[in-house]
């Protein structure tokens, strides 16, 4: 008995469609894997702290400095201008307030992009610093001392004042 599928000439490998699947399945894993790669090398995150353990035990002194601005009603306000920042720093008179103070302005993801500035008194009572600006986006903006430290947030564009700590 003669089949007439047998009369039928045989179709290339390249003809087959169910061949182009399963080759185009891995195919694609390993197209996507190398674009990852070459995102993940392209844009650098940044190191994940290499002693986390011991910046896990420093959050005890770092919340005790949060507690001490709250005890003395450390609040600040801040003006940025394109060039410089003019901070007016308030509390209750019972703490020395230092001749300078550093200001750091950390960026929410990308940690390279974050800077300090020295802010120092003036004759007026404001502290002034240079600002060469920031990118667009949402800053974290801390003033701190060695024992005490105030937050706020600064977004970019938009914030030309930023009010820190506890009113």
């Amino acid at each position: 008995m003669i089949r007439e599928s047998d009369n039928l000439p045989a179709r290339r490998w390249y003809r087959e469609p169910m061949v182009w699947m399963v080759i185009a399945i891995p195919a694609t894993a390993v197209l996507v894997g190398f674009l990852l790669l070459g995102l993940s090398i392209r844009h650098y995150d940044g190191l994940v702290e290499d002693d986390y353990y011991k910046r896990g035990k420093e959050i005890n002194r770092v919340l005790a400095r949060d507690q001490l601005a709250v005890r003395h009603a450390i609040a600040a306000r801040l003006r940025v201008a394109a060039d410089e920042l003019v901070l007016d720093l308030s509390h209750d008179g019972r703490l020395a307030v230092p001749p300078t103070l550093v200001l750091r302005l950390l960026h929410r993801t990308r940690s390279g992009l974050d800077r300090s500035v020295l802010l120092t008194a003036g004759p007026d009572g404001r502290y002034r610093g240079q600002f060469d600006g920031a990118a667009d986006g949402r800053w974290v903006i801390q003033l701190e001392t060695a024992r005490w430290r105030v937050t706020g947030y600064l977004e970019r564009p938009g914030d030309d004042v930023v009010e820190l700590g506890s009113p």
